[in-house]
């Protein structure tokens, strides 16, 4: 591309693109901005001299614009790279590094994947096309998931997450027994409002595992043409919320 004694844009793909000045002995100055400088003679940028190079990537908003202020120059432009990268850690809210996560950065129809390591749940994901939104999505061994807000990729560059926080639930459960005319009766059906259930043994007992802590839930018990009076209950841990006997009239 031949460059004159006035600032013009140098076009540019997705990626970082090399700038060389050769064939020339002039000076050209390189300027990033949203418009182009109006004086040809004003030293903005970087200038660069016969056959010196800089790697530039486009981070989106600006253009890159040279001049050869001194008369003609010659700047020829290559495209080296297309993808980034994006990296950070994992950790629940209770201060404990996640390691082993699922990382995945969905993108249309393609997902890219990575791992959190030791020692402090980092991941790194690589060879991403560059210029693109994506969502990130973190999948524990516990099978929780934190999706986070569209993510920009650039090129040549590595985008930092830094510390990806994730709430840590904790599981409780519920126990009691279900009675019926004050005996204890199996196959009643004892139904929490989380949706968590669990159906009474032959003397009665029941334990409802795996239910979120929390509060205001409530514990409905049925059986045939049965029911047990509605409970609200607040489930704790590690100690199981016992609501004992119930009976079903």
């Amino acid at each position: 591309m031949k460059i004159k004694n006035t600032w013009k844009q140098i076009a540019l793909g997705l990626g970082a693109i090399t700038i060389v000045q050769n064939q020339s002995p002039n000076l050209m100055r390189l300027y990033v901005g949203a418009t182009a400088p109006t004086d040809p003679t004003a030293k903005l940028g970087i200038e660069l001299k016969d056959n010196d190079s800089i790697t530039y990537t486009n981070a989106g908003g600006d253009n890159l614009y040279a001049v050869a202020p001194q008369g003609d120059t010659y700047c020829q432009g290559l495209i080296t790279e297309t993808e980034g990268s994006i990296d950070g850690n994992v950790v629940y809210d209770t201060g404990e590094f996640i390691i082993g996560a699922e990382v995945k950065l969905n993108i249309g129809a393609v997902d890219y994947f990575g791992v959190t390591k030791e020692p402090r749940g980092e991941f790194l994901i690589e060879e991403i096309p560059a210029g693109t939104l994506g969502t990130l999505t973190i999948t524990t061994l516990d099978g929780e998931l934190q999706g986070t807000t569209p993510i920009t990729i650039t090129a040549g560059y590595t985008t930092h997450q830094g510390e990806v926080q994730i709430i840590k639930e904790i599981f409780g459960s519920v126990i009691g027994r279900a009675l019926i005319a004050g005996i204890p009766t199996a196959g009643v059906v004892c139904l929490l409002s989380s949706g968590q259930s669990a159906v009474s043994a032959i003397d009665g007992t029941f334990n409802i595992e795996n239910v979120p802590t929390g509060v205001g839930y409530t514990l409905d018990l049925t059986y045939s043409d049965k029911v047990g009076q509605e409970l609200l209950i607040d489930v704790t841990a590690p100690t199981a919320t016992d609501v004992g006997d119930i009976t079903l009239v």
